[in-house]
């Protein structure tokens, strides 16, 4: 998916964050949003769909859709509106802008991108996942699990390994093209801030956790396909992209194995994972 991101003609330029340079394309966007600075639209009398408890909400009124952000070090009062079409394809972001700031921050900024691109992949498209993703040779290799399970400890093991390349240590999307399931890494890094725009086929995903020895346990059925959807972003709030992220990972979990994998956060964890391949391909 290809964000286009327009600038009208507000008071001041926006910069582009680190973390987004490897992914600028001139590609024509699938989806085009507007940016403004200034006073945010005023959500009153907008139905409530959504709440995350302190991040961002999500508000109906008619077919329009709205995005709103909050966050401590911007006071008791959201620092950012989106306004969006019911298929979040088009709308227009509005950010609040301190006096003192010398250009503005990037309208797209976490976690915004990220909340947009849950519902824009449950279209059909795909599934965000909680997860590590590794390119080990010409496979790619999914490491999911749940905050502190070791997704970023994983990332730093495998960084510097040969034939090994790392799409990203937190937040890997999955789509399917025929009959094969590929990953794709994302701006939205963890701890290890690792960030990469390419893809690999995936070949097995391992549910992570901390254990005192190395060992993995295939899943399947209703025990892989749960596994997999606590540790996807499911959206609650639209049915018919939940309907679909269940199906997705569902006929997945068929294709691709899924194991729980209790691991020691040092090199034997990457040796017997790479044994592990090894003795799956004789």
């Amino acid at each position: 998916m290809v964000i286009g991101l327009v600038d009208p003609g507000g008071p001041k330029a926006f910069s582009v964050e680190d973390r987004y340079l490897p992914f600028l394309t001139a590609d024509s966007p699938d989806v085009v949003l507007e940016s403004h600075w200034g006073v945010l639209p005023d959500l009153k009398g907008w139905d409530q769909a959504f709440d995350t408890q302190g991040v961002w909400k999500l508000y109906r009124s008619g077919e329009k859709m709205a995005l709103e952000l909050s966050a401590p070090s911007s006071g008791p009062t959201p620092y950012q509106v989106a306004v969006l079409d019911p298929n979040f394809r088009a709308g227009a972001i509005y950010s609040r802008q301190s006096p003192n700031e010398s250009e503005g921050r990037f309208p797209l900024a976490y976690p915004l991108a990220e909340v947009l691109m849950i519902p824009l992949v449950a279209q059909g498209r795909g599934v965000l996942m909680h997860a590590c993703g590794v390119q080990y040779g010409q496979v790619g290799l999914l490491f999911s699990g749940v905050s502190g399970a070791g997704k970023s400890t994983t990332a730093r093991l495998w960084k510097d390994q040969l034939d090994a390349h790392l799409l990203s240590d937190d937040r890997i999307i999955i789509r399917r093209h025929g009959s094969e399931y590929k990953l794709y890494g994302t701006p939205w890094h963890g701890d290890a801030r690792i960030v990469s725009p390419d893809s690999a086929p995936l070949q097995r995903i391992y549910i992570l956790h901390h254990a005192p020895s190395n060992k993995i346990q295939r899943l399947d059925g209703s025990e892989a396909l749960t596994s997999l959807v606590v540790r996807s972003f499911p959206t609650f709030w639209y049915p018919q992209g939940m309907q679909f992220t269940l199906q997705f990972l569902g006929e997945m979990c068929q294709t691709i194995p899924v194991y729980h994998f209790g691991f020691v956060p040092d090199m034997s964890a990457v040796d017997f994972i790479k044994s592990h391949l090894l003795k799956a391909e004789n």
